[in-house]
C-alpha cells in the first residue's frame, strides 16, 4: 500500500509539475519581455523577505503532520480532529504575528534595495505579498496537513496545478495588455494572491468531503503531554525553519543590498529553473515522508535501514543527474535559446550554484528519515551553525572580497560542507542505532562519481558550440544518455538498485491494471 501511495503521488505530481514548469517558463518569458529586469529583482526580493517573516510559523505544520501519522494509521478520528483544531488556532496567531512584523518592516524597505531605477511603488508590492502570506495562515491552509499525513498529497498537487494554470494564463494576459506599465506588476502579483486563496479554499472543501468528521462540533482536546511533545518538536523545527529560510532567502537579500537589484533579477532566472527541478524532485520525495513515518511505526530497524540505503541510491541518481544537467545546460539554454547572453552568469558562478544544490540533495535520504522520525529537536545545533556560517561568510566574500554572486554562493557551500556530518549521526543513532561512518563513505563515493561524470560531459560538450539550438539539443541528448548509462553499469547488480527497479515496475503495472479495469468497465 505504501508503494502504491508513493507511486500515485509521484505520478500525479510529475505530470502536474511538468505542466506548471512549462507555464512558469512561459510566464517568466513574457515577464522579461514586457517589464525591465529591475521589476523581476524586486518581486524576487520581496518574496524572500516574506519567506523570512513567515518564520513565525516555526515549523508547527511539520510537527502536526508528524503527530498525525499514528492517528491516521489507527484511524483515531478524535485525535485527528483535536490536532487539526490545535493547528487551526496556532495558525490564526501566526498570521497575526506575520502581519505586524510586516507592518513594522515597512520603514526599512528602501534600505533593502540598492540602485532602484524604477517608478514602481515598492510599498504596494510589499503590501500585496504581505496580504498573500497572512491570508494563508488566517484561512483554511491548515487542513492540507490531513492530506499529507494520510499519504494523499496528490490531491494538493492537482489543486495546485489547476490554480497555477489559471494564474499563469491571467498573469500573461495582464503583462501583454499593460506592457511596460507599473500596473502590470501590481495586477501580476494580485492574481498570484487570488490564486493562493482559491487553492486553500478548494483544498479545504475537498478535506471536508473526504473526512467529514473534521467538521464535527464534538469536543476533542489534546492532553497536556501531547501538547508538550508537539512544542518540543516545534522548538527543534523552529530552528530548522529559521535557519533554512534564512539560508535560502539570504542570498537574494545580500545580493540586493551589496551588489544591485538587477543582479537579483539575473540570479532569479537561475533559481526559477532550479526551483522547477526541485519541484519535480519534490513530487517524488515529499510523499515519502508520510510513507517512511508509517514504515517507522510498523517495520523493523533492519527493514528501515535497507529502505534508507535504497532511498540514498535514488537521491544520488536523481540529484546527481539533475546537477549535471543544470551545469551543462543552464547557460546554453538561458543565453542561447531563452533570454540572450546579457542575462548570463559566468561559469564559475553557475558551478557554485549547482554544487550548493548537489551537496544538499545528496542528504535527501537522511532528511526524509529525520523528518519522518520526528527528530527535529535533536538537529538544532546544525541549524544554528549553518546560518551563522552562511550569512557571515557570504557577507565577507561579497563585501570584503568583492566576489559578487559567486561569493554569496561560496558562503552557502561552506555552511553546507562544515555542518553536513551532523544529520547522519542523529538519524543513525536514533533510527537505526548504528554508527554513521558507512554513510559518509557512501556520500563521498557518490559525490566523486557525479563530479567525474560531470568533468567528462563538460569536456565532450566543450568540443562544439552548445549555445546554438542544434548544439543545445546534442548536449541535452548527451546529458540524458551518458550519466544514466554509466551509473546503470556501476550499480545494476546492487540489491538497492534491484529493489528500486522492482518497486518502480510494480507501481507501473498496478497503474496499468487499474486503467485497464476502468476501461473494461466503461
Amino acid at each position: 500500500m505504501r508503494s502504491w501511495n508513493v507511486g500515485r503521488n509521484a505520478a500525479v505530481g510529475l505530470a502536474c509539475q511538468i505542466i506548471i514548469l512549462i507555464l512558469n517558463f512561459l510566464t517568466r518569458t513574457v515577464f522579461t519581455k514586457c517589464l525591465a529586469s529591475e521589476y523581476l529583482g524586486i518581486t524576487g526580493l520581496f518574496s524572500n523577505v516574506l519567506s523570512i517573516l513567515s518564520l513565525s510559523e516555526l515549523g508547527i505544520g511539520s510537527a502536526i503532520v508528524y503527530a498525525l501519522y499514528r492517528p491516521f494509521a489507527e484511524d483515531n478520528q478524535d485525535k485527528i480532529r483535536a490536532l487539526i483544531r490545535f493547528y487551526k488556532k496556532a495558525y490564526s496567531y501566526i498570521g497575526t504575528v506575520i502581519f505586524f512584523l510586516g507592518v513594522a518592516l515597512i520603514p526599512f524597505l528602501p534600505y533593502l534595495i540598492k540602485e532602484k531605477n524604477t517608478s514602481v511603488n515598492i510599498l504596494i508590492i510589499f503590501a500585496l505579498y504581505l496580504f498573500q502570506s497572512v491570508i494563508s495562515y488566517w484561512f483554511l491552509a491548515y487542513r492540507s496537513a490531513m492530506l499529507t499525513a494520510s499519504q494523499n498529497e496528490y490531491v494538493i498537487t492537482l489543486v495546485n496545478c489547476l490554480c497555477t494554470v489559471c494564474m499563469c494564463v491571467f498573469q500573461m494576459t495582464v503583462l501583454l495588455c499593460f506592457k511596460g506599465q507599473d500596473i502590470a506588476l501590481y495586477l501580476y502579483i494580485f492574481i498570484q494572491v487570488l490564486s493562493n486563496i482559491a487553492m486553500n479554499g478548494i483544498i479545504s472543501y475537498v478535506v471536508g468531503k473526504k473526512y467529514p468528521y473534521i467538521n464535527s462540533r464534538e469536543e476533542s482536546r489534546l492532553e497536556q503531554i501531547e501538547k508538550q511533545g508537539i512544542f518540543r518538536n516545534v522548538f527543534g523545527l523552529s530552528l530548522y525553519r529559521i535557519t533554512s529560510t534564512i539560508n535560502s532567502s539570504a542570498d537574494s537579500i545580500i545580493i540586493s543590498s551589496f551588489v544591485n537589484i538587477t543582479s537579483v533579477g539575473l540570479y532569479s532566472n537561475y533559481t526559477l529553473l532550479q526551483l522547477a527541478v526541485v519541484r519535480i524532485l519534490g513530487v517524488i520525495y515529499n510523499p515519502l515522508t508520510a510513507s517512511i513515518g508509517n514504515l517507522n511505526v510498523t517495520e523493523s530497524k533492519e527493514k528501515n535501514k535497507f529502505i534508507f540505503d535504497c532511498l540514498n541510491l535514488m537521491s544520488f541518481w536523481t540529484y546527481g543527474f539533475c546537477s549535471i544537467c543544470l551545469f551543462i545546460l543552464l547557460n546554453p539554454f538561458i543565453g542561447g535559446i531563452w533570454l540572450g547572453k546579457e542575462w548570463l552568469l559566468d561559469e564559475k558562478t553557475v558551478a557554485a550554484f549547482v554544487i550548493k544544490f548537489l551537496i544538499d540533495g545528496l542528504l535527501a535520504a537522511v532528511i526524509k528519515f529525520r523528518e519522518a522520525a520526528g527528530l527535529f529537536y535533536n538537529a538544532r545545533i546544525r541549524y544554528l551553525l549553518s546560518v551563522v556560517i552562511n550569512v557571515s561568510t557570504s557577507i565577507f566574500f561579497v563585501y570584503n572580497m568583492k566576489l559578487g554572486i559567486f561569493g554569496v554562493l561560496v558562503g552557502s557551500i561552506l555552511a553546507e560542507l562544515l555542518t553536513l556530518a551532523i544529520d547522519p549521526i542523529i538519524v543513525f543513532k536514533y533510527v537505526f542505532q548504528k554508527k554513521a561512518a558507512s554513510f559518509y563513505f557512501t556520500y563521498f563515493k557518490y559525490l566523486l562519481i557525479i563530479l567525474a561524470t560531470t568533468v567528462l560531459l563538460r569536456f565532450i560538450t566543450g568540443l562544439y558550440n552548445s549555445y546554438s539550438i542544434l548544439g543545445f539539443a546534442v548536449s541535452l541528448m548527451i546529458c540524458m544518455i551518458l550519466p544514466n548509462l554509466i551509473w546503470f553499469l556501476l550499480f545494476r547488480n546492487t540489491e538497492e538498485f534491484k529493489y528500486l527497479s522492482k518497486a518502480a515496475f510494480g507501481v507501473v503495472n498496478r497503474v496499468k491494471s487499474k486503467l485497464s479495469k476502468e476501461i473494461n468497465e466503461k
